[in-house]
């Protein structure tokens, strides 16, 4: 009898041990924030525009946002202002939307930022936008 109450004990206890997780772990967050490119150049095959990400509160480093050149796109862009931005998630991408006061094409510059991708969007203008991601494991 002593000998079954032993077993069915340890049973217990083992069956709770393994459904009971020793430490809890929970992923880090980190803010990114991105500018967009105040001024746009149309490079004749492609627009690009320097823009800015920072890192949690680490350096700001100028980046290179590139898009594709539409037709009937002007040579002078100086019309065009920032008008939204876009994130995507899954592939790291930030997207920054501009209107023409003349009526020219709409154009989009983005930048791929490999440590921003699963993020979560919590600030967006049209010149500026800021995620939360994921990194690391805090026990």
């Amino acid at each position: 009898m002593k000998k079954n109450i032993i077993v069915l004990s340890a049973m217990i206890a083992f069956a709770g041990a393994t459904t009971t997780p020793v430490a809890m772990a929970a992923l880090n967050t980190l803010v990114v924030k991105f500018d967009c490119p105040t001024k746009l150049n149309n490079l004749s095959s492609f627009i690009s525009g320097i823009g800015s990400e920072q890192i949690g509160l680490g350096a700001t480093n100028k980046m290179q946002f590139k898009g594709s050149l539409p037709a009937s796109t002007p040579l002078d862009l100086s019309s065009y202002s920032n008008s939204n931005t876009k994130y995507n998630a899954c592939h790291g991408v930030v997207t920054c939307q501009y209107q023409s006061s003349l009526g020219w094409p709409v154009l989009y510059v983005s930048y791929t930022a490999e440590q921003a991708r699963n993020g979560i969007v919590i600030k967006q203008t049209a010149k500026e936008l800021n995620i939360k991601v994921p990194f690391g494991l805090h026990v």
